[in-house]
């Protein structure tokens, strides 16, 4: 089984821990690759749009791994998850 290693803002972090999920960092834009270092032998890497935003670099660099964007308490992400819909209906769903 791959071991998940999540990032996010305090908001985010706490309400996965809450949900039953362990190995989750807090992290800041400022320190999101140091936290990113820890990661150790995790395959998945769970990261909040925000932070995923912010280390960028960092994250195109890490070939042997699976990054999972996810949306964050300011909002964004919306756009993956729009692109995986529609890539696998065919189509994109919009609001009317």
């Amino acid at each position: 089984m791959s071991k998940i290693f999540i990032v996010g803002d305090e908001i985010t972090v706490t309400g996965l821990k809450l949900a039953g999920l362990k190995d989750a960092q807090i992290a800041t834009a400022q320190n999101v690759e140091s936290v990113l270092d820890q990661k150790g032998e995790a395959e998945i890497i769970v990261i909040t749009h925000s932070l995923y935003s912010a280390a960028r670099k960092k994250i195109d660099q890490m070939k042997e791994n699976i990054v999972v964007e996810i949306p964050d308490a300011q909002g964004g992400g919306e756009d993956v998850v729009n692109k995986i819909i529609r890539d696998v209906i065919g189509f994109e769903i919009t609001k009317g």
